[in-house]
């Protein structure tokens, strides 16, 4: 599964490249959009798949079909919401991330968030090109701290189980 979180952030890397070429401010401005959403959508990928990843071999199968059932359903994880979704797993996990987010990052995490749900529901709030990267940058460092946080875990509950 690492190698899907991987192989989405390469992809949205890729576009990200794309678009910087684009010298037509009106594209770039309608493809920021796009971005935007990409983004968000990376960001609750990353942290279902994270989370799929710990569960797998660290649970009896009833408790990971339920946390899998229930991450189904999580959607616009802006900071407060992230942070309670990881004390639910671990005050471990929620301590890290709160001691290693800045609040450069917490602001784009949670624009990128109002953002799309703007974009999504008809509203006229947009971005540029450049603050959605900006943006971009940010959530990819939190994707980074949450794989360190969540993957180092899962290799210790099962050096644990392993011992």
């Amino acid at each position: 599964m690492s190698q899907n979180i991987e192989r989405l952030e390469k992809k949205l890397d890729d576009m990200f490249a794309m678009v910087d070429a684009v010298q037509d401010a009106e594209a770039k401005a309608r493809l920021a959009e796009y971005l935007c959403i990409r983004t968000s959508g990376l960001l609750e990928t990353v942290v279902k798949q994270l989370v799929s990843e710990f569960m797998d071999g660290n649970s009896q199968q009833e408790v990971d079909r339920y946390v899998k059932t229930k991450m189904k359903s999580v959607t616009n994880l802006k900071h407060a919401k992230l942070e309670k979704l990881l004390e639910s797993f671990s005050s471990d996990w929620q301590s890290e991330y709160v001691s290693g987010i800045s609040d450069a990052e917490k602001a784009s995490l949670n624009s990128i968030i109002d953002l799309r749900n703007s974009m999504a529901h008809g509203g006229n709030q947009s971005a540029s090109y450049i603050i959605v990267k900006e943006h971009y940058n940010n959530v990819k460092s939190i994707i980074g701290r949450l794989k360190a946080i969540i993957r180092k875990r899962g290799r210790q509950a099962r050096a644990r189980r392993a011992a």
